[in-house]
């Protein structure tokens, strides 16, 4: 997956370190703070149970700088968003503002979190700075970022004790299945 990133990826940045270990396991030995903090980790279909629980993005919220964000990707159904409503969540357990962006054409959602509280007025003008041939301006263009609301109430989060992903993604699976 690294080659690939670098070979056509662009991930060739000077700053840019790459880890290839759990990242649990890696957040919890060391004491680096990051800006950003991008979780795509999946063993087809399914994301690890210990990369989406509220303890584990207390974690990731510890290594954040005061201005940080984290991104996950993960998926959904044209008509079933269980899997996103749980992250969104288990982050709004953490952080103070969450976004959701599903991407076009596809079964993924981004879902973002910021350390600071933030408007979606100031994500969206962020957004607008890049330049329109650029991926991040394509991004702008393309993706419309809402607040994402977590139940205050009922809705599932997902701790180390509790984190059903395995079930609600063969849910996911056997729905797209029957509808297609």
């Amino acid at each position: 997956i690294v080659n690939v990133g670098r070979k056509y990826f662009g991930m060739t940045e000077r700053n840019l370190n790459v880890y290839e270990e759990d990242g649990r396991t890696f957040l919890e030995t060391t004491n680096r703070k990051y800006n950003v903090v991008a979780i795509d980790a999946f063993q087809q279909p399914y994301i690890p149970f210990q990369l989406t629980t509220r303890e584990f993005f207390s974690i990731v919220r510890s290594h954040l700088s005061p201005d940080g964000v984290v991104a996950l990707n993960t998926g959904h159904t044209t008509t079933d968003y269980r899997l996103v409503q749980a992250f969104v969540n288990t982050l709004s357990q953490v952080f103070p503002s969450v976004y959701v962006f599903n991407v076009p054409g596809t079964f993924n959602t981004e879902v973002m979190a910021t350390m600071q509280r933030t408007s979606i007025t100031t994500f969206r003008q962020n957004l607008s700075q890049f330049a329109p041939g650029s991926v991040m301006g394509q991004v702008a263009d393309e993706v419309l970022p809402v607040v994402a609301q977590g139940h205050a109430n009922g809705g599932l989060v997902f701790t180390d004790d509790r984190a059903p992903i395995e079930a609600i993604t063969d849910q996911l699976l056997l729905d797209y299945i029957q509808q297609h």
